[in-house]
């Protein structure tokens, strides 16, 4: 089973159903959106495992861990990507100096994510932890964040 059409037809599902049915509206109100996507995390957790781990036979992992099973690519040797500074840290500054990452790294799936939680989802990035990279072994277990346009995603055994 292929997954890159798996996980793009769940972004774009989870994205539109926030965004058609949980955003009433743009706010700058954190607390309001901040209400809406607790609203929405156990359906897009559903989502997931009926659109992602079901059909790909994956392992039950819920949305949002770090999934071992599928690996993001980058499509380019010099691929955008943002690594945080901090070993182990998904949240914070995203400026270690390494910005370009090639296909050699080894990245695994953890979430989509957008900076700004109060307007319409975009799912614009791919939340990844950096398993290997034979060239930048500094940057092995950190996260980043890499844009959805650039990359697939595959089994970890198509590797």
């Amino acid at each position: 089973m292929k997954l890159d059409p798996l996980l793009k037809r769940f972004r774009l599902a989870s994205r539109d159903l926030f965004n058609q049915h949980y955003l009433a509206a743009p706010s700058s109100e954190f607390g309001e959106a901040l209400q809406a996507w607790e609203c929405f995390e156990p359906v897009e957790e559903a989502l997931f495992q009926t659109l992602v781990v079901q059909p790909g036979s994956l392992s039950p992992t819920k949305y949002g861990a770090l999934n071992l099973e599928i690996d993001v690519v980058a499509q380019s040797d010099s691929t955008p990507i943002m690594i945080n500074r901090e070993d182990g840290k998904d949240h914070g500054s995203w400026d270690f100096p390494i910005t370009k990452v090639d296909k050699t790294a080894i990245m695994k799936f953890v979430t989509f994510f957008d900076f700004d939680r109060r307007r319409a989802c975009d799912h614009q990035y791919v939340h990844v932890e950096i398993s290997d990279w034979p060239s930048e072994q500094g940057t092995v277990g950190r996260r980043a964040l890499i844009e959805n346009q650039y990359v697939s995603f595959r089994l970890s055994t198509d590797r």
